[in-house]
C-alpha cells in the first residue's frame, strides 16, 4: 500500500526538481485541499525563498485520496525525515 504513496512522490519531484522532503509537504498540502498547484519554502536556503510546484497531469484526485490517509499515518507514525528515508531507499532498490 506505501508503493502509492512513493509512487505519487516521485513524479512531482521529477517535475518540479525539488527535494523529496519538499514535495512530500507539497502533497500533504495538496491532500488537505485539492489543487494543482503551491508555493512551497525550500528547506536547504535561508532566506524562506518560496518555489511553485505543479503536480503531474499524471496524478489524479482519487491518486490524491488514496494516498492522504497513507501519508497522514506514516506521518504520525514515523515522521517526515523518516519517510524521506524510506522513499529514497526504495528508489534505489527498483
Amino acid at each position: 500500500m506505501k508503493r502509492e504513496l512513493y509512487l505519487v512522490t516521485l513524479p512531482v519531484q521529477l517535475r518540479n526538481g525539488s527535494k523529496i522532503g519538499e514535495i512530500i509537504g507539497f502533497i500533504h498540502n495538496v491532500a488537505q485541499e485539492y489543487k494543482r498547484e503551491a508555493l512551497i519554502t525550500l528547506e536547504k536556503r535561508k532566506n524562506n525563498y518560496q518555489k511553485l510546484v505543479v503536480l503531474s497531469k499524471e496524478i489524479t484526485k482519487t491518486d490524491i485520496l488514496i494516498v492522504k490517509g497513507l501519508l497522514e499515518d506514516e506521518l504520525k507514525a514515523n515522521g517526515k525525515k523518516d519517510l524521506v528515508v524510506k522513499i529514497s531507499t526504495w528508489v534505489r532498490k527498483t
